[in-house]
């Protein structure tokens, strides 16, 4: 089969294939292999059951959660809700765990086209060029004002318009505006912001570069990094 995209958790991993099916592996305690199993993991990939008929057009993977957009631009989430990270539940339902995709709620007035997980939080960006947050928010994760730890409602972050494209790492997000800006926000003990000190950043931010252009960005747990044009 022909894989067209990867994605890498804390201890288990996602790959899309050309036909838009989605397989996971690796520890699957907090049922981050969507798999509706309780088997404690594998070694070996095996496809992802979704409970519509969809086609997987990208994937991303947090510590122990996943997120996939389909080609019609929906979302589904499972693994790890601890933040609800994942999914939101009403008040009256706790779900720490979601054992296998669940296509989410999103107020957005247009399709998905990319998907980001952190640890705790989780991203969409739509094909209009806005960016939505939810889940863990005591660091700054989610890019907009929250008062409480976490927030379980994917919410727009109103100062962003027009993103190219967005990454989450475990615990701080990176995005590329329309004008080829880099923005970051979040958890900044070991400076991946890039702001030049070590404060956390509650709102999206702009990370100065002496570059032409940006190409690529990417998170990892406690850094960042840009291919950039010079």
């Amino acid at each position: 089969m022909k894989i067209v995209q990867v994605a890498g958790g804390w201890d288990f991993s996602l790959a899309v294939t050309v036909e838009g099916e989605l397989f996971s592996w690796g520890n699957n305690i907090f049922c981050q292999l969507g798999r509706n199993s309780s088997h404690k993991g594998s070694t070996c990939p095996a496809r992802v059951e979704f409970p519509d008929k969809v086609k997987v057009a990208g994937v991303a993977a947090g510590l122990r959660h996943g997120l996939a957009k389909t080609d019609d631009g929906a979302v589904y989430g499972w693994g790890d809700n601890k933040r609800q990270q994942v999914v939101n539940f009403d008040d009256k339902v706790v779900c720490s765990k979601v054992q296998s995709p669940m296509r989410l709620t999103l107020p957005l007035q247009s399709k998905v086209v990319q998907v980001a997980a952190g640890a705790y939080h989780s991203g969409a960006l739509t094909e209009s060029g806005n960016v939505y947050s939810w889940g863990r928010a005591d660091y700054g994760q989610l890019g907009r004002p929250c008062d409480q730890p976490y927030d379980p409602t994917p919410k727009l972050i109103q100062c962003l318009q027009h993103v190219q494209a967005v990454v989450c790492g475990s615990e701080h997000t990176l995005a590329i505006s329309g004008d080829g800006r880099l923005y970051s926000w979040g958890w900044n003990e070991h400076g991946m912001c890039g702001t030049g000190d070590t404060n956390n950043v509650f709102i999206p931010t702009v990370v100065e570069l002496q570059a032409e252009s940006i190409m690529l960005i990417g998170c990892g747990a406690g850094h960042s990094f840009a291919c950039v044009k010079r």
